[in-house]
This record gives structure tokens, C-alpha cells and sequence, in this order.
């Protein structure tokens, strides 16, 4: 019951406090997928989430142990849908040349089709047995072209180079809807384990 994201995971990121979703696809054999910001501002660190039977989402958590963005030593909290849906981008597909990024709202064919309206960034992290990684490897890939689908649903990123391993960042900040509005997260990071063969 939370509209276009129903069949997408969502993820409790305890040190900022957040709500995160993620959609997964499978490429050569393989899940990997896109993270999008979702909601933001809760009271403490989430931990624990559930589905109650009214389809409201019931997180809980603790800043106990570790610092938590929200401030609050402990929270419990109810998320609705309340039948509005956001705009922002649904998801994001691997293609052998860039990426496929479907978005909730029909959008503005004129700033969705602007290269200018984009921007992309990919690093990776050392993956090891020690605790965390900075930024490794970045690279900027060039935006070659933007194509909007017949149905205003969907822009097609024509992106060089695209990086196996690397985590690719891509900011949609130009993209209007067809009614005007700005997305409310402008962004995804996609971590592109494969690239696809062939055109999907």
C-alpha cells in the first residue's frame, strides 16, 4: 500500500536517520540494482521496521551504541501513504551503453531531453576485512544523449564510460514533470556489478 514503490525494499539507514528503497534487477545471472532517498527526519536511529495490517510501516530503532542524526535516545514511528504519489525517479536499469531511469510522473520532454539536465559521477570503495573505505578510482562520465519514451515515463542516458564495479551516482536536478514540478530526491546511485550484452 505505498503506491509505486510497493515492490521495492525498503532499507533503515541508522546513522542519518533515514528511510532509503532500492530496486533490484537481475543482469547476467546477477541481482544488483539502484538506492534512492525515501523519507528523511525520523526521531532516532531506525533498526527495526514491519508492515502493520492497515499496510502503514512501523519503524523503530535506538541511538544507543551509536550516534543517530534524529537526536532522540529511542523512536517508534508510523509511516502512511496517504494517496499522493511524489514525483521522483521509480527506477533505474542497467543498458550496455548507459542507463534506463523510469520516473513516477510523466515528465517534461523538453528539460528531460537536455544532456544538461544530468549528471553522473562513479567510484568504487576498497572492499576489506577494516571498517569503512573513501572514495576510490572516480571517474566522470559524459552524458552523449538523453531520449524520452512515447509514454513520458522514461529517459534513456546514453553514459561513456560506464565502469564495472563502480557505484554510479546520477543526479536528475534539470527534470521537470509534466506539470511542472521538481523532483523531490533528484538522485540514485546505481552499482553496476555488470553491464548488459545486449539491449533489454
Amino acid at each position: 500500500k505505498f503506491g509505486p514503490f510497493g515492490q521495492q525494499l525498503f532499507v533503515a539507514e541508522h546513522t542519518l536517520s533515514q528511510i532509503v528503497r532500492v530496486y533490484l534487477e537481475k543482469v547476467n545471472g546477477l541481482y544488483q540494482g539502484a538506492v534512492f532517498p525515501f523519507l528523511g527526519g525520523l526521531q532516532s536511529g531506525p533498526i527495526g521496521m514491519a508492515f502493520g495490517a492497515d499496510g502503514s510501516l512501523l519503524v523503530t530503532g535506538s541511538a544507543r551504541g551509536w550516534g543517530a542524526k534524529g537526536g532522540k535516545s529511542f523512536h517508534l514511528e508510523r509511516i502512511r501513504f496517504l494517496g499522493k504519489t511524489p514525483f521522483e525517479p521509480l527506477e533505474i536499469r542497467a543498458q550496455p551503453d548507459g542507463f534506463d531511469v523510469t520516473f513516477t510522473e510523466p515528465i517534461d520532454a523538453v528539460t528531460a531531453e537536455k544532456t544538461s539536465s544530468y549528471s553522473v559521477e562513479a567510484w568504487t570503495y576498497l572492499h576489506s576485512k577494516a571498517y569503512g573505505s573513501e572514495e576510490l578510482d572516480r571517474v566522470t562520465p559524459k552524458i552523449q544523449s538523453a531520449s524520452v519514451s512515447e509514454d513520458r515515463r522514461r529517459v534513456r542516458l546514453k553514459i561513456s564510460p560506464l565502469t564495472r564495479g563502480h557505484l554510479h551516482e546520477i543526479r536528475f536536478t534539470g527534470v521537470l514533470s509534466e506539470k511542472g514540478e521538481s523532483l523531490v530526491h533528484p538522485i540514485g546511485w546505481y552499482t553496476l556489478n555488470e553491464i548488459p550484452e545486449f539491449d533489454r
